[in-house]
């Protein structure tokens, strides 16, 4: 009971109270009766929660959407209000779920929606941050959401757009910083630190005292040594057993992990 009292109350960050209210958008191209242009086909309907907007598509943006009903179902503080998506056209739909425009329709959206951003990738996530950095999204926009079944010790901080999946497990002590993205099943020990916009993928574990640098991507399975520090965009190849020091930019694999290359900060998204 104390842990599903845990998490709630990490659920509740950057979110608003919940209460029942009805908002409408205005459909195609026309203006709202603030003055806002709108370029999204798109209808809200709140009944209840704080609404959060993910941007992405199938994988991790279905992944989100699921999580935030789940929340939603538990009489959680946020619901999911739809996909922001930029090959997809606004009205269409991925995997059941809509997409209300691409990722620059954002501030055309009511102004109490919340946003969350779980779009790591291995080798192209300096690339989408400045994707994200260029939409200049302030920070009390961004949601942290976390799932009733995760674990969050009381004095573990979640960063703003943060997303934690269920039965993670974030120890005491731990920072977890902004846009990270904990996947089903980690481990993040006690007073661990983690940079910003880096991601756990299922079963990972992160031993205590370890920090992890910005962009970091720990792959499927891999497996971390207390005290480590893992440096700016690296790669932790799945499976990899890290027992010592990580420079940054660097993928590692194997047990123990060694360096297999590079990561290219030129290479962006593909068309």
């Amino acid at each position: 009971m104390g842990h599903r009292q845990n998490a709630k109350r990490s659920i509740v960050t950057g979110g608003m109270p919940a209460h029942r209210r009805r908002v409408t958008v205005c459909l195609r191209g026309g203006r709202a009766t603030d003055g806002r242009d709108r370029d999204l086909v798109a209808v809200l309907s709140k009944t209840s929660g704080t609404p959060v907007a993910v941007f992405g598509g199938a994988g991790s943006g279905s992944y989100a959407a699921f999580v935030l009903r789940r929340i939603e179902a538990a009489g959680g503080a946020q619901r999911f209000a739809g996909l922001l998506n930029d090959t997809v056209a606004a009205g269409a739909s991925i995997g059941g779920d809509t997409v209300l425009g691409p990722f620059d329709a954002w501030s055309s959206l009511p102004p109490d929606t919340m946003f969350l951003a779980p779009l790591q990738k291995p080798k192209l996530t300096h690339a989408r941050v400045m994707r994200f950095a260029g939409l200049r999204i302030p920070d009390a926009r961004w949601a942290s959401v976390v799932d009733p079944a995760a674990i969050v010790a009381p004095d573990c901080s979640v960063g703003h757009g943060a997303f934690v999946a269920p039965h993670a497990v974030l120890m005491p002590a731990c920072r977890i910083g902004r846009h990270v993205a904990v996947r089903q099943g980690v481990t993040v020990a006690h007073n661990v630190t983690v940079g910003d916009w880096c991601m756990f993928a299922a079963n990972s574990a992160i031993g205590g005292y370890a920090s992890i640098g910005d962009g970091s991507f720990v792959g499927l399975g891999a497996v971390v040594r207390d005290n480590v520090a893992v440096g700016r965009f690296a790669v932790i190849g799945m499976g990899a057993v890290v027992t010592r020091d990580v420079p940054d930019f660097t993928i590692v694999a194997g047990n123990p992990a060694r360096i297999i290359g590079d990561v290219d900060t030129t290479v962006g998204e593909q068309s």
